[in-house]
C-alpha cells in the first residue's frame, strides 16, 4: 500500500521563488537514493505564500523510517527561516490512484 506524507506551510511571498529553489537543489537529491521513495510533488501559490509538500512512499514503514532517520528533520531545518506558519506534517494512506503520464507534468 503506497503512502503520502504531506506537509503544509506558508512563507512570504517574496520568498516563494527562492523557497522553490532551495526545494530543488536540497530535497529532490536527499530523497532519491532513500529507500521507498516514489516521488514528490511541491505545489505553491505564488499569491499567498501558501505550499504543500508532497512526497510519496512505498510503504507506511518506508515513510515512517525515513522520518526516523534523521533525514526530515535536517531538510526541515534547512527551510525554518522562511515558514510564517508552523509547518503541519500529515500521512495519508492512497486510497484511489490514476498515475499521470510524464509528459502530462511537462
Amino acid at each position: 500500500m503506497k503512502y503520502v506524507r504531506m506537509l503544509t506551510a506558508k512563507v512570504p511571498i517574496e520568498k516563494t521563488a527562492e523557497f522553490t529553489r532551495l526545494y530543488e537543489q536540497t530535497v529532490l537529491p536527499t530523497l532519491k537514493p532513500v529507500s521507498g521513495f516514489l516521488g514528490d510533488y511541491l505545489l505553491a501559490d505564488p499569491t499567498t505564500g501558501e505550499g504543500y509538500s508532497l512526497t510519496f512512499w512505498a510503504s507506511e514503514k518506508d515513510a515512517i523510517a525515513f522520518e526516523k532517520s534523521g533525514l526530515y528533520t535536517q531538510i526541515l531545518e534547512k527551510f525554518r527561516s522562511f515558514f510564517v506558519t508552523q509547518p503541519i506534517l500529515k500521512t495519508f494512506q492512497v486510497a484511489v490512484e490514476l498515475p499521470l503520464a510524464a509528459e502530462v507534468l511537462k
